[in-house]
């Protein structure tokens, strides 16, 4: 039987959209001393089927994707592989899920940054994105605020950054930037334990939210069924309570809460206290 492979590298390029992470992405390719794979995220969406999907499954259809996408880059890496990676880790379970799948010390985090009014020119000039993604994304994506190297595209070419990026990689100190945020997350106040996914089921005999005459919110006791790991929000499907869309709540780390709805413009929210 042939010998284990040791695991691969995996360059880890995160940034806004229109800020050249697949530019770089290509030109280490040329510069990397070791044979290495681009899997861009990008790629992975692109080889979904065309057909129109129900706007209620999306969410869920994109999720699946992003986490096909990370456990591709793992089996790579896990095969010996050097991956070069680009993604956009606009969603803190983005980077909980590839912490929890990654070897952490074979991973290098490189932040990709780029001025916003540069993102706008970019987003014009390619026509092929949404308009004010990259600036719904700045704030987002670097969030962590933890990185192994920075390049900032801004005004550096992606050949220049790709070799900052190659030139780095024989003194990569240690800890590693995710070994630092995976003990970061393991902490009891760390994201991990302050907030968690959470499935809630109504009592028996209530479908949906009452409101009062005349009142604009109303309370619904519910529990913690079922407990997935997640940060900072739950998503529970509105459907559940007779309403339309996605809803976003806090989550308390124990016990039962109260759900409490309110009425936006055209759309409901719900948020969730802990009880007194």
């Amino acid at each position: 039987m042939p010998e284990a492979a040791r695991n691969g590298l995996i360059i880890f390029l995160n940034g806004t959209s229109s800020s050249g992470k697949s530019s770089i992405a290509e030109e280490l390719l040329e510069v990397l001393d070791e044979p290495s794979f681009h899997l861009p995220v990008d790629a992975f969406h692109a080889m979904r089927t065309r057909r129109e999907v129900d706007p209620e499954e999306l969410p869920a259809i994109l999720r699946r994707t992003w986490m096909g996408f990370h456990r591709a880059v793992a089996g790579m890496a896990a095969a010996g592989n050097h991956v070069v990676v680009d993604h956009v880790l606009s969603e803190e379970w983005r980077l909980l899920d590839c912490l929890e799948l990654f070897t952490a010390e074979d991973v290098v985090l490189v932040g990709v940054r780029c001025s916003l009014e540069e993102l706008h020119r970019r987003e014009q000039a390619r026509g092929d994105r949404p308009e004010g993604l990259a600036a719904r994304q700045f704030e987002l994506v670097h969030a962590h605020g933890v990185y192994d190297i920075e390049c900032d595209t801004t005004s550096t070419s992606p050949l220049d950054c790709a070799r900052q990026i190659s030139a780095f990689l024989p003194r990569r100190p240690t800890p590693t930037a995710c070994e630092q945020l995976r003990e970061t997350a393991s902490r009891p106040d760390g994201p991990r334990s302050r907030g968690r996914r959470a499935v809630l089921t109504l009592p028996p005999g209530v479908a949906r939210p009452s409101h009062g005459a005349g009142s604009a919110h109303g309370d619904l006791r519910c529990r913690r069924d079922v407990v997935v790991r997640q940060v900072g929000v739950a998503v529970v499907r509105g459907a559940v309570f007779g309403l339309a869309g996605l809803v976003l709540l806090d989550v308390p780390t124990a016990g039962d809460g109260v759900l409490k709805t309110s009425h936006g413009a055209g759309k409901q929210a719900l948020h969730m206290r802990s009880p007194r």
